[in-house]
């Protein structure tokens, strides 16, 4: 079996041949909405597939318009998670 972690998702991919399962986990996402793509290939890379994995964030940003010193946004709770 393969494990792959990308920014607190990971894929864990059976062996074999033919169909297999894969397995996706992650941590609780703290921050923003975030996607992240992943290529699985078999065989060598001969088949290959994409798969995005979208994963709602706890925070929202506050606003546009606002922005802290560094320049990235102030980011807020969402309501349900409060």
């Amino acid at each position: 079996m393969a494990q792959y972690t990308k920014d607190g998702i990971t894929f864990d991919i059976g062996s074999g041949s033919g169909n297999t399962v894969v397995t996706v986990t992650a941590e609780v996402n703290e921050g923003l909405d975030k996607s992240e793509t992943f290529t699985v290939s078999a065989d060598g890379g001969d088949v290959s597939t994409t798969l995005t994995v979208n994963q709602e964030g706890r925070r929202e940003i506050f606003s546009e318009d606002f922005r802290l010193n560094d320049g990235t946004s102030f980011n807020v709770i969402k309501e349900g998670y409060v």
